[in-house]
């Protein structure tokens, strides 16, 4: 099968996973996941392809599952790009319902680092997450990175005026507004 018509399965089997979500068919969106990962796919293709099992698993209760399975799609995932940061984004939302806090922490900081390296997407939703974690523990070297993530943020979005980095919240806010904006 080519890439292109892998591509267009692909397609239709979210589609299909989606609508099957909506009706609270969890058996049959596992069974056509299942079914797609037995082909031949690249490790990006599968990374997402196991991402989506992993939802399936959060929406069925499996939260344990549902996080071996993020970790599995993490460690086939590209560094730096889009798909990591939002699988990291994931992970620290799983490990929060979990209550695994410290772990969350872990996973929304190491968002921010993908976020720093990544070239077109902007890191304002783990900036939030871990903000909101971390509270008035906010370390020196938090605040190196947070401003870091502002800058690259500010860029990737085309943000004319400067940010204002000694307004970390503030700059979070500005940068969630922005993302919700199309582009």
């Amino acid at each position: 099968m080519s890439k292109g018509s892998i591509r267009v399965a692909w397609l239709n089997l979210q589609r299909n996973v989606v609508s099957a979500w909506q009706r609270r068919d969890y058996e049959q969106s596992l069974s056509e996941i299942e079914s797609f990962l037995s082909r031949r796919l690249s490790m990006g293709m599968k990374s997402e392809v196991i991402a989506y099992r992993s939802h399936t698993k959060e929406l069925m209760g499996l939260l344990e599952d549902s996080k071996k399975d993020l970790l599995r799609a993490h460690s086939l995932s590209k560094k730096s790009s889009y798909g990591r940061y939002t699988l990291e984004l994931s992970l620290g939302g799983l490990c929060e319902k979990l209550e695994e806090i410290r772990e969350a922490t872990q996973w929304y900081r190491t968002a921010l680092e993908t976020s720093v390296a990544g070239r077109s997407y902007s890191g304002g939703a783990a900036l939030r997450s871990y903000m909101r974690l971390v509270g008035a523990n906010f370390s020196e070297a938090d605040r190196v990175l947070a401003r870091r993530v502002v800058r690259r943020s500010w860029k990737n979005l085309g943000l004319r005026e400067s940010p204002e980095l000694d307004d970390l919240s503030k700059a979070g806010e500005i940068l969630k507004e922005a993302e919700r904006r199309p582009r």
